[in-house]
Order: C-alpha cells, then sequence, then structure tokens
C-alpha cells in the first residue's frame, strides 16, 4: 500500500516543508514495525501529518504558534516492541478520567461547586500496587469534591501540579505512617512551585455521608514548608518521620538521589539524607517495604494493576496497540507484535479525540465540534445493535451490557466511566468508518484515502455490516482534524463571478452609515456601527458555509436583498429625521432605534440561513451514503445468485449513472457564474432528493426477496430500481444542461450590455448615467431578452450598481423596458390590421 512518487509530490505541496517532515518522521517509525504495519505505513503517516498541519494552522491562527513537529513532540510512536516491552499498568485511562475531573473543577464556579460538589466522591484509581505490600487490598481510591480547594490553599500548588498525581502515587518515593489510623502519607517525586517537595495524604475507610459510608479517600496534596505563612521548603518533617521510624515503605535509590538533589538547600535537608542513609544501614529497614517487594507484587498481577473495564475483544486488541495519555499531555502510541494495517490508524483516531478535547477548552469552534462528536458518540440504549454485522460487534455489545448493568445496580461513578469509553471508542471506530468511506476532504488526500479504503475493507472482508457510520455532521469534524482551512478553501473556490456577497453587502452597508454618521449622536453611530458587524460577522458566516459546504446559495442572497433595502432606507430615513427634528431629538433615538433592529433582523435571518444550508447539506450526505450503500449491497447480493445476473448488472450501472451525473452537475457549477451555479446545485439537490424518497424503502423489499429466494421478486425490484435511476439521471442531465444554457445565454446578454453601453453613452455625449441604463435595456428587451436577464445584468455590470440595487431600481428598468417593448410590439400590430 506504499505511496507512489507522484502521491507524495501532491502530499508534499499540501503538507508544506514543515508536515512532510512529521510524514518522514512517522513513516521511518512505523517501517521499523512488523510486515503489516509497515505495508500501511505511508497511508499512517499521511493522516496523522495531515493532522499535525491541521492541528498547527489552527493553534497559529489563535495566536499559539504551532509548528506541525512542534505538535510532534505530543506524539511519541514505538513500532518496534512487543507487548511484554511495555510496563503493563494501566495509567491511560485513569490518568484521562482525571484529567476530565480537573477539567471540571477548573471550569466550575467555585462558589456554586463549594455549595454543591464538595461532598461528592470523584473517582481517581485503584489503591496503588505499593500499598498492597503493606497489606493493603486492592480497591477503588476517591477524592471529595473539596479536595482541590484544599489542596490549592497551599500557595504553592496547582491544577498543573494535581494532574500528574496518579503517575506519581504508583511508584512513589517513600510511604510514612499518617497521623490518623488506616492513614498512609505518601511522598512522591513532585515539588510546588516554592520548589517544596509534594506529599499526598491517603485515609482508608473514611465515613463521607450520614449513613456513615465508607471510601478509600485521597484527603490532600502540599509542598512541605516552614509553616503555613512561610513558603520556604523544609525537609524537617521528613527527617523527624525518619528517625521516628514511621517509615513504611522506601525506595531507597529513588529516595537517596531525591534527597541528595535538595542537600544544599538548607540544613535540614542534609540532616535528612543522614537520618535517610543510617535508616537504611540499621537494623529497623528490615522491617520496611522497598522497591523489591513492590516488583514481586507486580509479577503477582502481570496484566495491569489497575483494573479497568475491557471487553475480551479489547484485551486482544491491547496486543495489537495501546496509546498511554500521559498527565504532561503526551502521548505514547505502542504498536506490538499483534498490530495489523488498521492498528495505527485506530489508535491515531483515539489521539483525534483527545486533541478535540483538550481543544475545545481553548476555541470555540473546538468546543462546538466536541459538543457535536459527543451527542452522536453517547450511548444510548439499543444502539450497540447498529455493530451487528461488524468486527467489532461483539465489543460493543460487551460493552452495552456492561453500561446497562452498572446502570441497574445504581453505579453513577461506574456508568460516567464507562459511558466516556463508549464514546471514545465509538469516535475511534467512527474514524475508521469515515476512512473507509474513501471520500477525502481534499483532492491532495484523496490517493491517501483510496488506499485507506482499500486497508480496511480487505480488513474487514469477512464482515458484512457497516454500523456505527459517523454522522455527516461528524464526519465534516473529522475532516476538519485532518485537513487545513486554506485546503479546503482552495478545494471549494470556484471561477464564479461576484463571490464576494459579504464583502459587497457590507461595503455599501458602510457607506450609508458614514453618510449618515455626520447628522446622528456619536452613541448613537457606535450603536449603529456595533449592528452592522455583527451582521457582517453573519454574512461572512453565511458565505464560508457556501465554501465549505454547498457552493453558493443564491437565493439566501436574493431574500436578504430586500432587507439589505430595508436597512438603507432606515439609515437614511433616521439621518433626515436627525436633520430634520435635532440629533438629540426623541424622533432622532426611535429611528435609530428602529435601524438597529432591522440590522438585527437581516442578522438573525443570515444566521437561520446558514443553520439551514448546515442541516440541508447534511441531509444531503446522508442521502447521498444511503444512495452508495444500497449500490454496494446490489453489487454484493448478486453473490447470492437470486434472480438474473445481467439485471444486477445493469441495475448496478444505471445507479452509477445517475451518481456520476451528480459528481459533473457540482463539477459544472464551479465554472458557471453563482447565480446560475445556485440553480445547477438546486437541481442536483433535488434530483438526489427525489431518488432518495422512492427508492428507500425497496433495498429492504429485496433483502426479504433474497431470503425468501423468490427470484421473480428480486427481478421485479431490480428492473424498478433500473428504471427509477435512469430517469433520475436524464431528468439530472437535463436540468444541468438547462442551467448552463442559462448561463451562456447571460453571457451573451453581458456582451450585448457592454456594446449597447459604449454606443448609447457616446449618444450621451460620453457622460455615464442611469438614463444610459435605461436605453440599454429597452435595447436588450427589443432583442428579446427576459425580464429577469436584464435585471440581471446589470446589477452586476452597470457602473451604477449601488445606485440600482436601491428600491429595486434594475428590476423597475428591466420591467419597464419589457413592458414598453410589449406596448409597441401591440401597436405594430394594432397598425396591421388597420391597414
Amino acid at each position: 500500500m506504499d505511496m507512489d512518487q507522484e502521491e507524495r509530490d501532491v502530499l508534499r505541496k499540501s503538507l508544506g516543508e514543515d508536515g512532510m517532515r512529521v510524514f518522514t518522521a512517522i513513516e521511518a517509525t512505523l517501517s521499523e514495525g512488523n510486515e503489516a504495519v509497515k505495508n500501511s505505513a505511508s497511508v499512517g503517516a499521511a493522516i496523522l501529518a495531515s493532522h499535525a498541519k491541521a492541528w498547527s494552522e489552527a493553534e497559529t491562527a489563535a495566536g499559539r504558534k504551532q509548528s506541525a513537529e512542534d505538535y510532534l513532540e505530543t506524539v511519541n510512536v514505538v513500532a518496534n516492541k512487543t507487548a511484554g516491552d511495555v510496563e503493563l499498568e494501566d495509567l491511560e485511562k485513569v490518568v484521562r478520567r482525571w484529567n476530565r475531573t480537573i477539567d471540571e473543577y477548573a471550569a466550575a464556579d467555585k462558589k456554586e461547586w463549594k455549595a454543591h460538589r464538595n461532598g461528592d466522591l470523584f473517582p481517581v484509581m485503584k489503591i496503588p500496587l505499593v500499598l498492597q505490600t503493606l497489606g493493603a487490598p486492592l480497591e477503588e481510591l476517591y477524592v471529595f469534591g473539596s479536595f482541590f480547594a484544599h489542596s490549592l490553599e497551599h500557595r504553592g500548588m496547582s491544577l498543573d501540579l494535581l494532574r500528574q498525581l496518579p503517575e506519581t502515587l504508583v511508584d512513589p518515593l517513600m510511604l510514612i505512617r499518617g497521623n490518623k489510623p488506616n492513614s498512609y502519607v505518601f511522598a512522591i517525586e513532585l515539588v510546588d512551585r516554592n520548589g517544596a517537595s509534594i506529599v499526598s495524604v491517603i485515609e482508608f475507610e473514611k465515613s463521607y455521608n450520614p449513613s456513615k459510608a465508607k471510601a478509600n479517600i485521597i484527603n490532600t496534596a502540599f509542598g512541605k514548608t516552614n509553616s503555613s505563612i512561610d513558603d520556604t521548603p523544609s525537609m524537617r518533617w521528613f527527617q523527624r518521620r525518619i528517625e521516628a521510624g514511621d517509615v513504611l515503605y522506601l525506595n531507597k535509590k529513588k529516595s537517596v538521589k531525591w534527597f541528595r538533589t535538595h542537600e544544599n538547600s538548607s540544613l535540614a535537608s542534609s540532616e535528612t539524607l543522614n537520618a535517610l542513609s543510617t535508616l537504611i544501614l540499621s537494623e529497623d529497614m528490615k522491617k520496611v517495604k522497598t522497591e523489591e517487594d513492590l516488583e514481586r507484587i507486580k509479577k503477582e498481577h502481570p496484566t495491569r494493576y489497575q483494573l479497568e473495564y475491557h471487553s475480551p475483544e479489547e484485551d486482544k486488541k491491547w496486543f495489537e496497540g495501546r496509546t498511554e495519555f500521559l498527565a504532561s499531555g503526551k502521548r505514547i502510541m505502542n504498536l506490538f507484535e499483534g498490530a495489523d494495517e488498521t492498528t495505527f490508524l485506530h489508535e491515531t483516531a483515539h489521539i483525534l479525540y483527545d486533541d478535540l478535547r483538550r481543544a475545545s477548552a481553548l476555541d470555540e469552534t473546538a468546543k462546538k465540534d466536541l459538543k457535536v462528536v459527543e451527542e452522536w458518540a453517547e450511548w444510548r440504549p439499543g444502539q450497540a445493535e447498529e455493530y451487528g454485522g461488524t468486527a467489532w460487534g461483539k465489543e460493543f455489545f460487551e460493552r452495552d451490557e456492561a453500561i446497562r448493568a452498572a446502570i441497574k445496580s445504581g453505579d453513577a461513578v461506574l456508568e460516567r466511566e464507562l459511558r466516556a469509553e463508549w464514546r471514545e471508542e465509538r469516535f475511534a471506530r467512527g474514524f475508521e468508518g469515515y476512512l473507509e468511506k474513501g471520500k477525502a476532504p481534499t483532492s491532495a488526500l484523496q490517493g491517501v484515502f483510496d488506499r485507506a479504503k482499500c486497508i480496511f475493507r480487505n480488513a474487514y472482508a469477512a464482515f458484512r455490516g457497516k454500523g456505527g457510520r459517523p454522522s455527516p455532521a461528524v464526519e465534516k469534524v473529522m475532516a476538519r482534524m485532518v485537513s487545513t482551512s486554506s485546503e479546503r478553501k482552495k478545494e471549494r473556490k470556484t471561477e464564479m463571478k461576484n463571490e464576494q456577497m459579504a464583502a459587497s453587502c457590507y461595503e455599501e452597508l458602510q457607506d450609508v452609515l458614514d453618510a449618515a454618521g455626520t447628522s446622528l449622536p456619536e452613541a448613537a453611530n457606535r450603536r449603529l456601527q456595533s449592528a452592522a458587524e455583527t451582521l457582517r460577522d453573519a454574512m461572512e458566516a453565511l458565505e464560508r458555509t457556501e465554501q465549505e459546504y454547498c457552493g453558493p446559495d443564491q437565493e439566501a442572497w436574493d431574500r436578504f436583498a430586500s432587507l439589505q433595502e430595508e436597512n438603507i432606507r432606515n439609515i437614511l430615513a433616521a439621518a433626515d429625521i436627525a436633520d430634520a427634528a435635532g440629533r438629540e431629538s426623541e424622533a432622532a433615538e426611535k429611528a435609530v432605534k428602529e435601524s438597529i433592529a432591522g440590522l438585527e433582523r437581516g442578522t438573525a435571518y443570515l444566521r437561520q440561513s446558514t443553520e439551514r444550508i448546515e442541516q440541508r447539506e447534511d441531509q444531503l450526505d446522508e442521502q447521498l451514503e444511503f444512495l452508495e450503500q444500497s449500490k454496494a449491497a446490489i453489487e454484493e447480493s448478486a453473490a447470492y445468485q437470486i434472480g438474473v445476473k445481467e439485471q444486477f448488472s445493469s441495475t448496478v450501472s444505471a445507479m452509477n449513472r445517475f451518481l456520476d451525473e451528480v459528481r459533473a452537475n457540482r463539477k459544472q457549477s464551479a465554472r458557471v457564474r453563482r447565480e446560475v451555479a445556485s440553480a445547477c446545485l438546486k437541481a442536483g439537490r433535488e434530483g438526489v432528493k427525489e431518488l432518495y424518497y422512492a427508492f428507500k424503502f425497496l433495498p429492504v423489499k429485496v433483502e426479504k426477496s433474497i431470503i425468501e429466494k423468490n427470484d421473480d421478486a428480486v427481478n421485479r425490484f431490480l428492473m424498478q430500481a433500473q428504471f427509477l435511476f435512469e430517469k433520475g439521471a436524464e431528468k439530472l442531465h437535463r436540468e444541468t444542461a438547462a442551467a448552463i444554457d442559462a448561463a451562456r445565454s447571460h453571457q451573451l446578454a453581458e456582451d450585448f450590455y457592454r456594446e449597447a453601453w459604449k454606443d448609447e453613452c457616446q449618444k450621451a455625449g460620453g457622460t455615464p448615467t442611469i438614463e444610459v441604463d435605461r436605453c440599454v435595456a429597452r435595447r436588450m428587451a427589443a432583442a428579446g431578452m427576459g425580464e429577469y436577464t436584464i435585471r440581471a445584468t446589470l446589477s452586476c455590470h452597470s457602473p451604477f450598481q449601488k445606485e440600482l440595487a436601491r428600491d429595486g431600481q434594475a428590476e423597475k428598468i428591466a420591467r419597464e423596458a419589457k413592458k414598453e417593448m410589449a406596448g409597441r410590439e401591440s401597436g405594430v400590430r394594432e397598425e396591421a390590421v388597420i391597414r
């Protein structure tokens, strides 16, 4: 599946040198893996490099300059190790869950949190194995909601330090007997912002509600300083506890090294190191557990010590690949000896989901994208049925069963965790489905997507189910994650004239605001300007939607034109009233409010239009996907040898002709001006919609007929389908051709206008006026051109476009010209009759 040189050249042009360096580095790493990983190395490297490039562009646009190579620093891929080479303790989900909890606290109103969440329990991790050296059970550790505020009361602490807590508790420097029964103090390899060594206190079986329920709690974490008011780091506490014989576990090598690094910071540091050395050499050390004891415990838990939910299918997958998500934000992807061609792409999907989650805290677009993804990915009853017949059907049925069991038992904590896992795995499988579909967001990636499509179809050839496909809205999110906005805009950019509708409309509005500004009070001007800028944002959003979703939608702008004209009239009227009644008069203020209300109505309309277009295009994508899948199902059904083989071929051929017409329709719309392109694309949408609803329920009938081995019913279905698609293709071709012919007539009208305008302008003494346009309009009408053609030509090519746009002047001139021409023709007929 290696890419050829031509494909690499296309990719290089898209990624740039920065992104291409990421591609080269990932491809080289994957080439160290097994044969399956090597075979798909270039595809996997291209997908991750494209994501790195997209991430770089988004970060840079937000003012956080980051290159694609900088992004790669957060991802470490290891492709040449076995599962046994990697520490098997599974911290991945622990760290991710803990980070989500901290994110939830960080985003919360702290007063609300204190009032309503301080007493809530939040799971952190299973009790670290190091405590099993002391006989502690392998149970869950929690924090109360108050943990965060208690820890942050210590001025050297921060949420970033707390994020690292689970990893450091796994392998501490030492465990020290707590002040309360069944409590322990962890000395860990972290220092606070003052340089003080951090400790964390764990208490077993702590009562936490009126019914005296008990849980194992991490009470707090803080740096050891001289006192609560003196933030100077201190080792005196460690010295006293060592000398008192309270050390229960000691990692000798790590502890000596740790305290040695602090030896010169104070006299107490030196004394603590001496006390530690004395303990290690004394007889008392025989009572203290050490790292050797911890290693023995680990061998008793050879798979992992954080016992998270895993299905049997997931356990199998673990020996193919695993990605660890560290508190520092770095991700380590391990590809093991069982990895196949799909493993890297599946693990990449988990990284993409993690990136989306992280970006959502900083970027409004990413926040909306995450909402779209999580609404689709959220577990719902019956959703597991989607995965029937897929390679991962059993996995999702087992996950579904686990969630239902958690709900039934009332274990809200476990339910929340299992739902989160469901969302993440559903996204990853959905991303596989997105790649398998083979529809790239840019032409530069089409070759990569074609190869990815082959990889997944080969890998899952034995399975017929295609469940868990992402929705069109989610696919658009995925497209944004593997392609830059500049590349997508370049793909959408067409040769249409007058493309920048937002800029021209806002310029027109701004001219009117400037003209009215001298008559209105400064405060009123500011309010009007603010409303106009909001309207401009809505204009630009609609135009972006056109560019990224569907191409031009002239109907939306035509309907907006009347609102634009009304706004212009209102603003000019407000200026006139202010001149007549006074700048500060009540009448002027009322007129300004009416103008602002008009601008707000325009904004609301444009926002609704944008949302309507997005929803309409999502529906179109779903309809096309249904037709594509139906075609594939018919092709697969031919293998059952039910019905006439030639009829299967004819039906598939008819379906291909229609889908080719849809693609041709979109391609041709990119070559004509926006009004015609809009009509062309509308014809394509209507054609797909008609065929979708006509064909929607037929596949169910043929599937039933195949099961019943009813040859006649299958043949009738195929003939009906063939007829529908052939007629659909003919109609779409005819309507597209009509739209293109209209474009040609408009082009002729444009040439006619230019010649006639020069002629009429010379007759008027060389001075351009609107009266010249009236004369030209009459000549166009005399040449047989319609009212719409005359109006559109004047609106696009007259030097008085702005004047003609006001009050529908272009439309009035065109109507009068046709009316006058009709009157002349009627008079000629009457004269002929008299004679």
